[in-house]
């Protein structure tokens, strides 16, 4: 049997520098898929412990919950809120760079020769017959 090693790039772009720079992570499918499924769990772990609403009497200056200044709490929730964005901003690169990956690889199987996304399909309809 032949062990086949799938590389995927993963591209970014960066606003902050330049319009036209580019930063790319190159990593393994096996990497890119265990990286993915950790997202999922930092994500609806961000999701749960972030706060995006609170009360505040109209006498006092501290939220109810918390008890810090009103301020600190927007700059909180503001700061919570971007970095689910950013989370699942890099989910949808890795995964899409997954699927690019697995619709370009080619191996070949029993039954021919296949990309991996095709293997993964014939896959699918062999177990579920």
């Amino acid at each position: 049997m032949t062990n086949y090693t799938f590389y995927l790039r993963i591209v970014y772009r960066d606003n902050v520098l330049r319009e036209d720079y580019y930063m790319s992570d190159k990593m393994l499918v096996t990497q890119a898929l265990d990286e993915r499924d950790l997202l999922v769990k930092k994500i609806a772990d961000k999701i749960a412990k972030a706060s995006f609403v609170d009360t505040i009497k109209p006498n006092e200056d501290k939220v109810y919950a918390k008890r810090i200044a009103k301020d600190e709490y927007a700059k909180q929730a503001e700061s919570a809120y971007q970095q689910i964005l950013d989370l699942i901003e890099r989910f949808q690169k890795i995964d899409a760079a997954i699927v690019a990956s697995n619709a370009s690889s080619e191996i070949t199987t029993s039954y021919g020769n296949f990309t991996v996304a095709g293997a993964i399909a014939l896959l699918r309809i062999l177990i579920f017959r």
